[in-house]
Parts: structure tokens; sequence; C-alpha cells
């Protein structure tokens, strides 16, 4: 697996000025990325990997950008290297680790939860190195300041869509409460990946549940599994 560094997060070329350049030109091009995907069970719709490629792909390649995947491991733990090029050689990666989904309570560790793994981990990377956006979540177009202000006066103010913190914090503090019990640790991140798929908690802040208690899930697979 081709990286500089072996640790987790974002790791980049010397030099990126190019590649900057040419995805600010990209960004402008995005479409809003969809939420074709419905997970019935939960209650909720969640963009599924081509709708992310749909929205993304044909601006990033115009501008001379591509996404490339490298699967691997770091301390024998799955993970995605997802990397963002520029045809100027220059790069950005960014490394997520590979969560294997739960059914029944036991973690499917087999093709098909490798398969369901990438796929969440696909989507994580391709939101964080690209600067995509979700429906529903569009960057505000300008607006003329007076009419704006009449706007702000004049109309009640729609319901945030947003990602609300308190998801993050109820969620923190749950992990800390059933640390030692392996079960509600992963029930635990399941509900945050899925929260995360339907846009109510960013990847941001699912990467900083991860960084901080993903050792007591790793802990917890590593216990079932004697």
């Amino acid at each position: 697996m081709d990286m500089d560094s072996r640790l987790f997060g974002v790791t980049e070329s010397p030099d990126t000025k190019d590649l900057v350049a040419a995805l600010a030109k990209a960004q402008q091009e995005f479409k809003a990325i969809k939420k074709s995907g419905e997970n019935t069970f939960a209650g909720f719709r969640y963009p599924t990997f081509s709708d992310m490629a749909v929205a993304t792909y044909p601006a990033l390649n115009k501008h001379g950008l591509v996404m490339q995947w490298q699967e691997g491991s770091i301390g024998g733990r799955e993970v995605l290297v997802g990397r963002l090029r520029h045809s100027s050689g220059q790069w950005v990666a960014s490394t997520c680790p590979v969560y294997f989904p739960v059914r029944k309570g036991e973690v499917q560790e087999d093709g098909q939860g490798l398969e369901i793994g990438n796929a969440y981990a696909r989507k994580t990377i391709l939101l964080q190195l690209t600067g995509a956006w979700l429906e529903g979540s569009e960057p505000e177009v300008e607006q003329d300041h007076t009419s704006k202000a009449v706007d702000e006066l004049t109309t009640p103010a729609p319901e945030s869509t947003e990602p609300k913190p308190q998801h993050f914090n109820k969620l923190a503090a749950r992990l800390k409460a059933v640390r030692s019990i392996p079960a509600e640790v992963e029930k635990t991140f399941v509900e945050a990946e899925a929260l995360a798929q339907s846009g109510e908690l960013t990847a941001d802040e699912l990467a900083r549940l991860t960084r901080t208690f993903g050792a007591l899930r790793r802990k917890g697979v590593t216990n079932a599994h004697g």
C-alpha cells in the first residue's frame, strides 16, 4: 500500500497548489448528492456511493482529478485508502478504518461484510477529500443584502438541516458509559454510522468518535472471536 505515513488521517504530496486550483473549479460544478438509498427498518434515506459518484466524478474528471482506492491493513486492522490525484502528479489521501456490519449480534466478517464496510469507508473519504455536500445542505446562494434582510424579517426560519451536535454528545456519553460492554459499544457505533449515512452526524464527528472510542470496538471484536 503506497502511503507517505502510517498514521490514520489525511496525507498529501509536498505540493498541492495545482490540485487545489483544479478542485476549486470542480466544486463549482458539483451537484448536490441525492439520497436514493432507504433504510426501511430505521426509517431514513441515505446516499449510495453511486449517488456520490454521479454528483462529483464528472466535474472531477473534467478538471484532471481522479479518485483511486486501495485496500490494506494497519496494525492488523482493515483500512481503505482513498487518494484524490491530479494530472500534475499532486495528490491528497485519507485512510479510513473498515468496520464490518453486525448481524443478529455478531460481526459479519465475510465477503459481504467487507463489501459493506468498504462502501461506507469510500463514502466517508469521498466527502472529506472533495468537499461535496448532501442534498438538503447545499451551499447558500448569494442574495441581494436588502431583499435578504426583508426575507429574514418576514419569513419564518426553516428547520435547520445541519447535523445536530447533540447526536455527537449523546453518542460520546453513551460510549463512555458502556465502554466495558462490547455489544453495547458495537450497537452505539452502528447507530452512529446510520446517523452519518442520513446526514444527521458529520463525517468529522464520526471520525472523532472513532479516534476516541475505536479501540473499545476493536477490543470487543477481538474478545468475541477469541
